[in-house]
């Protein structure tokens, strides 16, 4: 039960972290300045190989990676159309 905690604590804070390098873009930061790792990297591209890898995360929850990811860009799509 702990096991899963933690991996989902890593998602949610990939999750977390992608929405600040959003906030961050639009005001014209830096998010590099902020954020260690490309949140984006990890969410949409990086390989399955390793265990914290977002696909094996997502496995280990039974969550579909790519219905997961397609939620991440909804949230961020509507959030955007806010700030409009």
């Amino acid at each position: 039960m702990q096991e899963k905690q933690l991996y989902a604590a890593i998602l949610h804070q990939a999750i977390e972290d992608l929405q600040l390098k959003q906030e961050l873009r639009a005001r014209g930061e830096d998010w590099k300045k902020i954020l260690v790792t490309d949140p984006e990297y990890y969410l949409f591209i990086s390989k399955s190989g390793y265990p914290t890898s977002f696909n094996r995360i997502c496995d280990l929850l039974n969550l579909n990676p790519d219905k997961v990811r397609q939620g991440i860009m909804q949230n961020i799509y509507a959030k955007a159309l806010d700030n409009l």
